[in-house]
C-alpha cells in the first residue's frame, strides 16, 4: 500500500484518473471545434504535462513568467494568461528567443513597454471581463479592446493572438442553471466582441477557460478554445458546484492519525492549512449547508475507496486537520493510521505541497523543485 513507505503528510496522484480527466476535456473540445490549450497551473509538472501530451495535447497555458520558463524545457507554445508584469521584460524576451510566446494584456501603458523592448516575436492576447470583475477590459469597452489590437497589429514583434474571457464567478455558484447563467453571459461577450472585431481581425481567437462551464456545459457558440486546469485533478468543490465525481478526483492528501478526541468525535490528523490551504467548500447536500474543509477516504492497494459520507474535514490550522467522524467509525481508527483526504482546492494543496507521488510510490515533479531566478 502506498502508505507503507510514507512518514509525513503527502500529496497522492492517480495518473489513470488524470489521463481520462484529459481525455474527457480533449473530447468535448474536439467535439466542438476548439483547440484545448489547458491551463497547467493547477499541476506545475513537467510530467504531468507529458501525460497531457501523450493524451494529444499540443499547446499550453501557464500563469506567471516562472512557470512558463519552467514548461519552456519541453513545450514550444506556451502562453501566460496573466496580465503582463513589466518588471519581468528580461525573462519575456529571453522567452520569446526561445519558444511560441502569448502574452495577455489589458492596458496601453503594457503594450507600450513591450513595444520599446521586444526584439523576437510574440503573440497577444487581450484579457476581458464580461462579468467576474477580477480584472481585464470590461467587455462593453470595445474602443480599448480594438485600441489594444491595433497597437499590437501595427508593431513588428507582436501579433494579436485573441481576447481570453475568464468566467471564474462559476466558482461561487452551486447549481447547474447558475453554471448556464453565467457560460450564457460569458458566450454573449464573445458575440459581441465577435460582431465588433471579425472583420478587422479575421483570425481572432476566442478563449474561455472556467472549469465549471467546460465541464458541464455543451454549447460553445463562438468560442475557438478552451483554456480550464483544474479538471486535470478536479477537488471538493468542483465536485459541490457540480463539475465532477468524486471519482474523478485524481489527488488525495495522505495524512497520519495523531490524536482521538471520543468526546466530540473528532480525530486529528498531521495535515493542515499549509499542506491544503484553508479553503472551504459548502455541502448544500446538508439542510441548511455545511462548511467543509475536506473529504476523508480509506486507501487501498491500488488507490484509495469511496468518500466516508458521514465524515468530514471540519476546520484546519497550521499543521492540524480535525474530523468529524461517528463514534462506530471512531473507534476502528488507530493512532498512526493513515487516512486519505480529497482536497477542497486542489490547484492551491498542489502549489502547496510541492511534489507528488504516484500510487506505487515514484515521485512526480513539481515547479517549486526548481529555481528559476
Amino acid at each position: 500500500m502506498i502508505t507503507d513507505s510514507l512518514s509525513t503528510p503527502t500529496l497522492i496522484i492517480d495518473p489513470a484518473r488524470c489521463r481520462a480527466n484529459a481525455r474527457t476535456m480533449l473530447a468535448k473540445a474536439q467535439k466542438h471545434g476548439m483547440r484545448l490549450p489547458p491551463h497547467f497551473k493547477t499541476h506545475q509538472s513537467l510530467e504531468v504535462g507529458r501525460w497531457l501530451r501523450e493524451e494529444g495535447v499540443a499547446h499550453a497555458t501557464v500563469s506567471s513568467i516562472t512557470m512558463a520558463r519552467y514548461f519552456a524545457l519541453e513545450w514550444e507554445d506556451i502562453t501566460v494568461a496573466f496580465p503582463f508584469n513589466m518588471h519581468e521584460m528580461e525573462q519575456v524576451k529571453a522567452l520569446a528567443n526561445q519558444i511560441t510566446l502569448g502574452l495577455t494584456v489589458e492596458n496601453p501603458e503594457a503594450l507600450q513597454v513591450l513595444a520599446e523592448q521586444l526584439e523576437k516575436p510574440v503573440r497577444i492576447w487581450v484579457k476581458v471581463d464580461a462579468g467576474y470583475h477580477r480584472t481585464g477590459v470590461p467587455v462593453q469597452d470595445l474602443e480599448m479592446i480594438r485600441s489594444l489590437l491595433r497597437t499590437a497589429q501595427a508593431h513588428e514583434h507582436m501579433t494579436p493572438a485573441g481576447v481570453i474571457i475568464h468566467g471564474g464567478h462559476s466558482y461561487d455558484v452551486h447549481t447547474h442553471e447558475a453554471i448556464e447563467a453565467i457560460h450564457l453571459a460569458t458566450l454573449g461577450g464573445i458575440a459581441l466582441l465577435r460582431q465588433a472585431l471579425s472583420v478587422e481581425f479575421p483570425g481572432l481567437e476566442y478563449s474561455l477557460g472556467d472549469t465549471p462551464a467546460c465541464s458541464t456545459q455543451n454549447h460553445f457558440a463562438g468560442a475557438t478554445e478552451m483554456r480550464p486546469g483544474n479538471f486535470i485533478f478536479y477537488d471538493v468543490m468542483q465536485h459541490y458546484i457540480g463539475s465532477n465525481a468524486l471519482d474523478q478526483i485524481s489527488v488525495c492528501m495522505a495524512c497520519p492519525v495523531v490524536a482521538k478526541h471520543p468526546e466530540r468525535n473528532q480525530v486529528v490528523v498531521y495535515g493542515g492549512g499549509v499542506h491544503f490551504s484553508k479553503d472551504s467548500t459548502i455541502d448544500h447536500t446538508v439542510p441548511g449547508g455545511r462548511k467543509v474543509m475536506g473529504l476523508p477516504v480509506s486507501f487501498t492497494e491500488d488507490g484509495w475507496g469511496p468518500v466516508w459520507n458521514d465524515s468530514w474535514v471540519l476546520k484546519l490550522s497550521q499543521e492540524h486537520g480535525i474530523l468529524q467522524v461517528p463514534t462506530d467509525r471512531l473507534n476502528q481508527i488507530a493512532i498512526g493510521d493513515w487516512i486519505g483526504i480529497l482536497p477542497v482546492h486542489s490547484c492551491l494543496t498542489a502549489d502547496l505541497m510541492g511534489h507528488y507521488k504516484t500510487l506505487d510510490g515514484e515521485p512526480v515533479d513539481h515547479l517549486r523543485e526548481h529555481r528559476f531566478v
